[in-house]
């Protein structure tokens, strides 16, 4: 693999996905060797070739922090130095030391008084409301003053710390990077476990914008030093990861482009004369069609190689003027790619819009796919057995936590059947459901409308020999039904319709179980050396 002398070079703190997809959009550009520094060696940035590792466990601590980059800088004296940082944390101590660490390194961050009015997102909204950008309705809750409950929206809510700096450090039960919440109580059992933590600032209380994973967008933008947004690439989500710890994370994602968000984004930027990678979440909203602005990090976001992925290397903005004193001219990413980053057969799975998965499998076909640890640049044993095992992780997590059947029999939720076929199995399915409910009284048990339609016409007569009517036809007739009737999945207990399930499946906008796929994850769980099933 070639490593090139460059006259400068990456020193990334962190260690996880995105201070690896930094140090690859340098390597891709312009084949550097970049320095990882961090409190541990992580997987992702570990046994690579592309990585100078430096570990040092008291990182966090701000005279460790400091000192620690001194000496790098001094070690490599030799080069101009590119200061990233991957978490917030480390961008706050950066930025309120700026003066100290300017004399070694390129600081491409904001200053620390702008840094802090954007990050707290109450401050955030507030210069949203000023422009009229649209964002979600919210209510301020002051853990250390315990704020009476008190907002026009009603449940569901949302609901994430104003700072995400001091809630890193904050430890309480049942904690999550962000939550939602069904009722008063749901919200109130969970503000009583954060003032038992460290945590005494604000906690956003938000009306829950409806919709799946797919509602979501993120924005990058790069400002040039005069405050003058010279880049957009707008990444439409996929699918997010649902772990308790890494709620929001994006693991799919499709380029786009739309000027109404771009229009909002630049607004917003030039208007507080912001300058370097600005990263924005934003969610769209079916009630009104809005586009609504969620937050903003002042730094490159976990999922940022979607944009070099796409053909717009992030690293060579930086290096352009900040190296080469080069004028920036204005880009719109328009290239269509998908940043993927788990395994297809999850993204298939969890991706309910059908027009969406029609665009993904012809990006597939293309050839126009991405995961942002794969480089064949980097490739050793290690590293691939580290991603084998990661992709085999997202499976098991997944089905943990996504909770696609819990999730929908809540709140007077309906699952929908489709039976008859036959009628017995039908029951059966039924028993199963009722004995395997943990229910004290009636009404704890799950909510089913059932089309025991005993009449379709004979599958597997259709699949050996044809002569009959598509007994698909039948079935799509049905789970319209079922969909139009409030279910909000739906369950087909036989085995042999599966041969329809793809015909069935494309008719419907809610998700129908696989029971062969929910077969072959069951078995990946219980038995994770399993290779056939």
């Amino acid at each position: 693999m070639l490593i090139k002398e460059q006259p400068f070079m990456p020193v990334i703190i962190g260690a996880d996905i995105n201070a690896y997809t930094i140090a690859r959009t340098f390597h891709e550009e312009y084949q550097v060797k970049s320095i990882v520094l961090s409190k541990y060696l992580w997987g992702p940035s570990n046994n690579s070739k592309i990585i100078e590792n430096i570990v040092e466990e008291r990182l966090e601590e701000k005279d460790v922090f400091i000192e620690t980059l001194i000496t790098i800088a001094k070690n490599k004296s030799n080069k101009k130095l590119i200061l990233f940082a991957c978490g917030d944390w480390y961008i706050k101590m950066i930025v309120q030391n700026k003066k100290k660490l300017a004399k070694y390194y390129i600081i491409p961050y904001v200053s620390y008084n702008l840094m802090k009015k954007l990050v707290m997102k109450d401050s955030f909204y507030q210069i949203c409301s000023e422009l009229e950008i649209d964002h979600p309705e919210t209510f301020v809750y002051d853990v250390k003053e315990n704020t009476k409950l008190d907002f026009n929206f009603g449940y569901p809510v949302a609901a994430k710390a104003v700072d995400g700096v001091a809630y890193h450090y904050a430890q309480f039960p049942g904690k999550k990077k962000g939550f939602k919440f069904h009722d008063q109580n749901e919200l109130e059992t969970m503000l009583n476990n954060l003032r038992t933590s460290s945590y005494e600032g604000k906690f956003l209380i938000q009306d829950y914008i409806p919709g799946a994973d797919s509602n979501m967008y993120v924005l990058t933008c790069y400002s040039d030093k005069k405050g003058k947004v010279k880049f957009y690439a707008l990444g439409h989500v996929l699918l997010e990861e649902h772990t308790p710890g890494a709620i929001g994370n994006y693991v799919a994602i499709k380029n786009e482009v739309n000027e109404e968000i771009f229009a909002q984004a630049k607004r917003f930027l030039e208007h507080v004369k912001y300058t370097g990678f600005s990263n924005f979440d934003i969610k769209y909203d079916p009630r009104d069609g809005k586009y609504k602005f969620f937050e903003i990090n002042t730094r490159l976001g976990r999922s940022n190689y979607y944009v070099t992925a796409s053909g717009y290397n992030v690293a060579k903005f930086i290096v352009d003027e900040y190296i080469y004193d080069k004028e920036i001219k204005p880009i719109v990413a328009k290239k269509e790619h998908l940043f993927l980053a788990v395994p297809k057969l999850i993204l298939f799975r969890y991706l309910h819009d059908q027009e969406l998965k029609k665009q993904v499998k012809i990006l597939i076909k293309k050839k126009q796919v991405s995961h942002p640890l794969i480089y064949k640049k980097d490739m050793n044993f290690k590293r691939y057995f580290y991603i084998k095992a990661s992709m085999l992780n997202q499976i098991r997590k997944y089905y943990k936590y996504y909770e696609i059947i819990k999730e929908s029999i809540k709140k007077e939720k309906f699952v929908g059947v489709i039976g008859g076929l036959g009628p017995l199995a039908t029951t059966y399915f039924m028993d199963l459901v009722i004995n395997n409910t943990d229910a004290n009284k009636d009404q704890d048990h799950v909510n089913m409308i059932v089309i025991n339609h005993a009449t379709i016409p004979d599958r597997t007569q259709y699949l050996m020999y044809k002569g009959i009517e598509n007994p698909a036809l039948k079935m799509i007739e049905d789970a319209k039904k079922l969909e139009q009737m409030g279910a909000n999945f739906i369950v087909i207990p036989c085995n042999t319709v599966h041969a329809f399930y793809k015909q069935i499946k494309g008719k419907v906008n809610i998700p129908i179980i696989n029971i062969i796929e929910e077969t072959i994850l069951y078995a990946l769980k219980e038995n994770p050396e399993l290779k056939k099933v």
